[in-house]
């Protein structure tokens, strides 16, 4: 256990991850950690091409404050945004979270190259329906098919109507 800031360079030296899944704390009133804190500091760790896969609230993405875009500037110097995927708006609903989120696929130590599109997928429709006393639920059965396609639009980086698109990005635009 302990602070993951302080832990980084040990957990890299000694364990020399090249995965991070991350869902960081979400930041609250007087907090003065982003949370693209812990995204960046999760790269820091990783091996050289090494993958980050984050979910983080949206602000992260389209936030235009300054310390948004500074971190989003430091990411794409470092590392590379491979893929933004915006999640279904009521994900967390039976969290008392209410932040719609985003996904952030990243490759770590490689600054973003000048020119390199990113995939940005539109996840919102799941296919999952709330219910009463059982919360979000595949009541269609349609999310296999959905998870598919998803995952087959983002593997081939596939721009699909609708669904996703590429484009290039600098640290001030929505991602």
């Amino acid at each position: 256990s302990g602070d993951c800031f302080e832990l980084a360079q040990t957990v890299s030296t000694n364990f020399k991850p090249n995965v991070g899944l991350l869902n960081p704390p979400y930041k609250t009133k007087g907090s003065t950690v982003e949370e693209l804190d812990f995204v960046l500091n999760n790269l820091e760790a990783l091996q050289p091409d090494g993958k980050c896969v984050a979910i983080l609230p949206l602000g992260c993405a389209i936030g235009d404050n300054a310390k948004i875009i500074e971190r989003k500037r430091i990411l794409l110097e470092k590392h590379t945004l491979e893929a933004v995927m915006s999640m279904p708006v009521d994900l967390f609903h039976d969290s008392g979270v209410g932040v719609v989120t985003c996904v952030m696929v990243i490759t770590a130590h490689r600054p973003h190259p000048a020119g390199k599109k990113t995939w940005f997928g539109y996840w919102r429709n799941d296919g999952f329906v709330k219910t009463k006393h059982r919360g979000r639920i595949d009541l269609h059965g349609t999310w296999k098919d959905i998870k598919m396609k998803w995952l087959a639009t983002y593997r081939s980086r596939e721009v699909v109507k609708g669904l996703s698109l590429l484009a290039q990005v600098k640290a001030e635009d929505e991602w």
